[in-house]
């Protein structure tokens, strides 16, 4: 569904049709809650393009029915939860702890809890993590970063055992593959398409650091270089005329 919804946004963005980026960005933010804000960052940092600015504004306002949605959920549980989901908090922790695997999302909230006495939530213990080693913490940030362009990745209970060789040998061709494919092609693309595309795979890397890395999470944003390849072959060859970059 996102590869789905990922399409619509790069075809809008490529023909500029502000009504079709928002109704999208509805559903996207539905489905991926990451993309509430990576969306809009992208978008925020090409907003010399007077089109792009009004792309990033409606961006902002397509996350309006989801709020008034976690506004009403919360008059009625107590609980607010801003992307309708629970799990934001549980995952800053699991990226953010002293566990070997914290980079892939490895980590026990009650090892924690005993580590640093005291009973707090999942982003308490992550903030405990940061207190307590602030070279660790920041350690484990750059080794995100580092691995998210990687193609392999930690898989848990045995999954893809036998194969993971070839499976992440696969992924590493293929991203290569798409890498050099979106180089050759973006000489012919327009400026804005090439930035959204570059710009959105930032978004993404830095909010995925944030959090935890993953094959998994980048792959999407892989293809998205692809489409957006696609999507300019189907609007016709255009050259880049003016950057619009931040």
């Amino acid at each position: 569904v996102r590869i789905g919804l990922f399409v619509v946004v790069v075809m809008s963005v490529a023909a500029r049709r502000l009504w079709m980026l928002g109704a999208t960005a509805v559903a996207l933010y539905l489905v991926n809650p990451a993309m509430i804000a990576a969306l809009p960052f992208a978008l925020l940092l090409l907003s010399r393009d007077p089109w792009i600015r009004k792309a990033f504004v409606l961006s902002c306002c397509a996350y309006i029915p989801i709020f008034l949605i976690a506004l009403l959920v919360s008059s009625k549980t107590g609980e607010f939860l801003p992307t309708l989901a629970g799990n934001g908090s549980i995952n800053i922790f699991l990226g953010n702890n002293p566990d070997p695997l914290s980079h892939r999302g490895g980590g026990d909230l009650e090892a924690a809890r005993m580590l640093y006495g005291t009973d707090g939530d999942a982003f308490a213990m992550a903030f405990a993590y940061f207190k307590a080693d602030p070279l660790g913490f920041a350690g484990n940030l750059l080794t995100k970063a580092g691995l998210y362009w990687m193609p392999w990745d930690f898989l848990r209970s045995g999954m893809g055992q036998g194969v993971s060789t070839a499976l992440f040998t696969y992924i590493g061709l293929v991203q290569v593959v798409i890498y050099a494919t979106f180089w050759h092609a973006s000489k012919s693309m327009s400026a804005h398409q090439v930035y959204f595309a570059l710009m959105f795979s930032i978004s993404a890397w830095l909010l995925y650091t944030a959090f935890f890395v993953k094959v998994r999470f980048r792959v999407p944003v892989d293809i998205l270089l692809s489409l957006s390849c696609l999507a300019s072959r189907l609007s016709g060859p255009s050259k880049p005329t003016s950057a619009t970059g931040a």
